[in-house]
This record gives C-alpha cells, structure tokens and sequence, in this order.
C-alpha cells in the first residue's frame, strides 16, 4: 500500500479503496513506513545536490 502511495502517487484515500481500509489506516500506515523506506534507501539514493549541482533552484 506504502509502496503504491510513492510509485503511482495516488490520494491516501484511492489507496484505502483499492486494499479495503480506510483512509486513516492508510495515513497511519505511511506515517509508519515512510522513515523506515527512507533509511533504507538511503545509501543508494543520491542527493540531488550531488545530481544537479549545488547552485540548482538557485535564482541568479
């Protein structure tokens, strides 16, 4: 369900209709997951400073 939230950028509401919880349990369940994909992604996930440089979003 977390996954689906991230990959298709669904509404937390779509995502309870299609697994058959509510949108609450789906908040909770994001709330929960989220930090945890984020640790784990983290060695493997670049910073997009290291992408698109320091100086990118910066007005001139």
């Amino acid at each position: 369900m977390v996954v689906t939230l991230m990959r298709k950028n669904v509404t937390q509401d779509f995502a309870g209709a299609i697994f058959g919880v509510s949108q609450s349990t789906v908040s909770r369940r994001w709330d929960l997951l989220r930090p945890v994909i984020g640790e784990v992604l983290a060695d493997v996930v670049p910073d997009p400073r290291e992408v698109l440089g320091p100086d990118f979003g910066h007005l001139s």
